[in-house]
């Protein structure tokens, strides 16, 4: 039964391993002498190593003639030429898969598209609003618009320069506070307003 169990499991052993795995069918004390005696006869190789000794199953020597070795070499080539082309295949399912299960369920484009038709009718209506609602000005009253806007916004700037030179001159040499003044008159500038 031990010389058998090493066999089967084709690895190395030490007697109470195989003790252990056997669950105690055969006694330790006997399982130590089955080893030490097959070992003797050449049924299994023992190796010490310190106090510890290992058992190990005889390999079969089998010959192999260089042609069984050369059909073994291709065989092993084809099996790892179609292991390549299986990952490939495996790679491109794993990436088809991740994109199914990141791309949106039915559900989830039908609630997309509901919204988004809402949103669309949504525009319609305030586009319609706007249109009906507004005069629309061609580009060159707008044009017009803007020109007007710059050519007054230069002319208040001179004025407002004006006034400040005027303003600083008249009450250069007054004693009373030019703030307090302006208030007293009743004039605004941008700064009070």
């Amino acid at each position: 039964m031990c010389i058998n169990y090493l066999k089967k499991q084709n690895r190395p052993y030490s007697a109470v391993d195989i003790y252990n795995n056997l669950h105690g069918l055969v006694g330790k004390t006997l399982v130590q002498k089955i080893l030490q005696k097959a070992s003797e006869d050449n049924r299994i190789k023992e190796k010490v190593y310190g106090k510890q000794k290992v058992y190990v199953a005889i390999q079969d020597d089998e010959d192999f003639s260089p042609e069984d070795l050369l059909n073994l070499d291709k065989t092993i080539q084809e099996l790892q030429q179609t292991l390549k082309e299986e990952k490939i295949k495996s790679n491109s399912l794993k990436s088809q898969l991740n994109n199914l299960n990141n791309s949106m369920t039915d559900e989830e484009i039908n609630e997309k598209l509901q919204l988004t038709l809402e949103e669309n009718q949504n525009l319609e209506e305030r586009l319609n609003t706007l249109s009906k609602g507004i005069k629309l000005i061609s580009k060159e009253e707008q044009n017009e618009i803007e020109k007007s806007l710059k050519y007054n916004k230069l002319e208040w700037k001179k004025r407002k320069k004006m006034f400040r030179d005027a303003w600083d001159i008249i009450t250069e040499n007054m004693q009373m506070n030019p703030k307090d003044l302006m208030e007293e008159l009743g004039i605004e500038t941008d700064e009070t307003s």
